[in-house]
């Protein structure tokens, strides 16, 4: 699968070909090409800034759990971050 980034109009294209399975089980492509609808055409993203940030911090709280080979606790970073 091919995708365009595009960051302006006058701005040339650029095609990277990301596979078929690439990337997170093919979930970057995804990812990417509604990055770019988003900014070529103005399209809404289907999640919020505050959902991705409760996404983030939950996937850095399993990689140190893998690392660490032990439960991480995400009631400190809900009061940190007042999620």
């Amino acid at each position: 699968m091919s995708f365009q980034s595009m960051v302006g109009k006058d701005t040339a294209r650029h095609e990277e070909d990301a596979g078929e399975n690439e990337g997170h089980g093919g979930g970057d492509s995804f990812m990417m090409s509604e990055f770019c609808e988003i900014l070529a055409h103005g399209a809404q993203p289907r999640i919020s800034v505050e959902e991705g940030f409760v996404s983030a911090i939950i996937c850095l709280c399993i990689e140190e759990a893998r690392v660490a080979g032990k439960v991480v606790d995400l009631e400190p970073y809900w009061k940190k971050f007042n999620v």
